[in-house]
């Protein structure tokens, strides 16, 4: 198990200097990219200790990356629910922001 925890950090350690790089060039989202390297180096830190299971790393990490998208989907939905006259904005213009369309 002691080569699987060690192949896992290194695969870890990686795509910290991945998003590091990408950080470094200039990437949008630096906080986002903050959270993945933080939750990563958090990973890496809990399989060298054995403390966790892979599996119950990358459910963690998918929490910690995937949390602010939640919340802003939950608060589209609250907005949804939410009587027209009250919104701060048109219901037409909410209509329009949250339908998916494609364009040619």
């Amino acid at each position: 198990m002691a080569n699987g925890s060690q192949a896992i950090s290194e695969d870890l350690q990686h795509g910290v200097s991945l998003i590091e790089k990408m950080d470094q060039h200039g990437r949008k989202n630096s906080e986002r990219s903050q959270t993945v390297i933080r939750s990563t180096e958090d990973a890496i830190e809990a399989v060298e200790s054995g403390k966790h299971t892979l599996t119950e790393t990358k459910t963690a990490i998918e929490k910690k990356i995937h949390m602010p998208r939640d919340k802003s989907k939950n608060q589209q939905e609250n907005l949804r629910n939410t009587p027209a006259e009250s919104r701060p904005w048109p219901k037409r213009f909410l209509t329009l922001r949250t339908k998916q369309t494609c364009f040619p």
